[in-house]
C-alpha cells in the first residue's frame, strides 16, 4: 500500500533513476538490436514488439521473443545475440542525455542519495556510467534481474529504496517508461516522468501518473535547484 506522500521536491532524501531513455541516449541501441534480431532472421519486428518487451529482463525479453514470433532460435541464442552487441555499444557509444551530469552533481553535492532501478545488468550500465564520469554519484543499483519482475511491478524500486535506507515517500522515482512510472507511484515514490523519444506516443500516460513531467532532464534539474533554495 502506498504511503500518503507530501507531493513535494522539498520533502524528498533520495532519488532513483531508471537508465535507458532517462539518463542514457541509449533506447535507440535496444531498438536497433531488435530490429536487428528480425531482420537477420528475416523477419520483420512486429508493430508492438517494443512495448511488450521494453520494460522485461534481457532473459523474459528473449522468452517472449520465442513464444510470441516466428523467429527459429531459442531464447540462450537470442539472449547471447543481443548481449553481445549491447556489451560493445554500452562500452563504447552510449553517452548522457544533456543535463544528465549536472542534475546527478547538483543532487550528490546537496546530500541526496542516489540510486539506479533498471532493466541493465550491471555488465552494461557500470562500465557506461564509469566512461561517462558519473559512477561516483550512485550509492547503489538495482536491475530487475535481481528481482526477478519486470517495471509493472515496483519490486525494483522499492530494493533499491531499501539499499538507500530510504522509504518510497521519501524517494523520487525518475523513469521515461510510463509502466515504470505507474507501478513506482501506486508503491508510493514521488514520481518524475522525463520524456524520451522511444516512448513518445505513451507521454500523455507517462504525464497522468508523474508528479513531474519534463520534456527533458534541464528542467528536473531546475526544478530540484530551485527547490533547495526553498528548503
Amino acid at each position: 500500500m502506498a504511503e500518503k506522500q507530501d507531493r513535494s521536491l522539498t520533502s524528498l532524501k533520495g532519488f532513483i533513476f531508471d537508465m535507458d531513455g532517462t539518463l542514457l541516449e541509449s533506447m535507440g541501441v535496444w531498438d536497433r538490436l531488435y530490429e536487428e534480431l528480425f531482420a537477420e532472421n528475416g523477419l520483420t519486428m512486429p508493430r508492438d514488439y517494443l512495448l511488450a518487451v521494453n520494460h522485461l529482463k534481457l532473459a523474459d525479453c528473449a522468452d517472449y521473443t520465442v513464444r510470441n514470433t516466428p523467429i527459429k532460435l531459442t531464447a540462450n541464442e537470442i539472449e547471447r545475440f543481443w548481449q553481445e552487441r549491447a556489451l560493445k555499444a554500452y562500452s563504447e557509444d552510449v553517452e548522457l542525455k544533456p543535463y544528465a551530469a549536472k542534475l546527478l552533481s547538483l543532487l550528490w553535492k546537496n546530500g541526496f542519495r542516489i540510486g539506479i532501478a533498471t532493466a541493465l545488468g550491471e555488465d552494461l550500465f557500470k562500465p557506461c556510467l564509469k566512461r561517462n564520469g558519473v559512477a561516483g554519484f550512485f550509492a547503489s543499483g538495482t536491475s530487475i534481474d535481481e528481482v526477478g519482475a519486470g517495471k509493472d511491478r515496483p519490486d525494483v524500486y522499492i530494493r533499491e529504496c531499501s539499499k538507500l535506507g530510504l522509504r518510497p515517500s521519501q524517494c523520487a522515482v525518475v523513469e521515461d517508461s510510463h509502466i515504470g512510472i505507474e507501478s513506482a507511484k501506486r508503491a508510493g515514490f514521488f514520481t518524475i516522468g522525463v520524456y524520451d523519444e522511444a516512448s513518445a506516443e505513451h507521454w500523455d500516460t507517462l504525464k497522468h501518473y508523474a508528479d513531474i513531467a519534463a520534456t527533458e532532464l534541464r528542467q528536473v534539474y531546475y526544478a530540484v535547484k530551485n527547490a533547495l533554495k526553498s528548503r
